[in-house]
């Protein structure tokens, strides 16, 4: 029996019989021209199949970028309008604490008191509006992020959709209050009714600034502030019905007229909105 000697080269390893393609591969150097993503097959015997590896390359294989969205959060015009109803509010600070301190007993009082707007008119007015302004422009950011998944929240045309429904609502709101108020109500429970509407909204849209900038910038907050966002209002909706009852109660058939009133202007309208907030946003993103 002969004695097997190891070859000393791989080029006497391949003539009697080893295939070196898999360390021809290893050893392979560009700058002796053979690419080192490659096996090479020369001397491969008979019946071995040897894989050929190739790259994949990255502008043929893959999926196809989208454009960037720029997040709500990171909008300018958008950041600048909020600030900037914040800060025409807060300067005139000494109007504000007195249509604040009024709003407090309209919510909570039925007792007739003269009219704030009768001392100071234009300012009063001028702050109770801007007040309406800020639920609005407050109420319609959280009411976009409320409609909209998390990680699609980029659309800025159906945030401003949506302050514009709660605009809409509120004016709705507004108006349905004085026609109820002027068929079952004297005038001066008209405008308690009305003013006490006004106040809950206004007091509930200083409630929404810090948690409408909070879903702008921390979008992982979204649950818990919305959550807040959504107790904040059903409390001031039920501090305000609480008055319309005391207001309109005059006896046992007048719970009737206020169940219908509930039905009417408080129950349906709102499941009205959101359906058409949930759409809207649908559409515009």
């Amino acid at each position: 029996m002969s004695e097997y000697s190891m070859p000393e080269t791989f080029a006497q390893a391949d003539s009697i019989g080893f295939s070196t393609a898999v360390l021809d591969s290893i050893f392979a150097n560009p700058a002796y021209g053979l690419p080192a993503d490659s096996v090479a097959v020369d001397g491969t015997p008979d019946g071995v199949h040897v894989a050929v590896v190739e790259r994949p390359s990255g502008a043929e294989e893959g999926m196809l970028g989208a454009a960037y969205r720029t997040p709500v959060g990171s909008n300018s015009f958008l950041l600048g309008f909020l600030l900037l109803i914040v800060v025409v509010i807060s300067v005139n600070s000494a109007s504000l604490r007195r249509i604040l301190k009024n709003y407090y007993n309209e919510l909570w009082s039925i007792r007739i008191r003269p009219n704030v707007f009768d001392e100071n008119p234009s300012s009063s007015r001028s702050m109770s509006v801007m007040l309406a302004l800020q639920f609005i422009a407050m109420g319609g950011v959280c009411a976009y992020y409320g409609c909209v998944p998390m990680l699609e929240a980029t659309g800025i045309a159906a945030v401003f959709s949506c302050m514009a429904v709660v605009g809409v609502y509120y004016l709705f709101q507004r108006c349905a209050y004085w026609l109820l108020g002027y068929a079952f109500a004297t005038p001066d429970r008209r405008r308690q009714f009305v003013a006490g509407f006004a106040a809950s909204q206004a007091f509930a849209g200083m409630a929404f600034i810090i948690p409408a900038f909070l879903l702008m910038e921390f979008p992982a907050w979204r649950e818990g502030t919305l959550i807040f966002c959504a107790g904040v209002y059903i409390c001031s909706r039920l501090i305000f019905i609480s008055k319309g009852f005391r207001i309109f109660y005059r006896q046992i058939g007048s719970l009737l007229y206020f169940i219908l009133y509930l039905c009417s202007l408080e129950i349906i309208p709102l499941f009205a909105v959101y359906f058409c907030l949930v759409r809207l946003v649908e559409y515009t993103y």
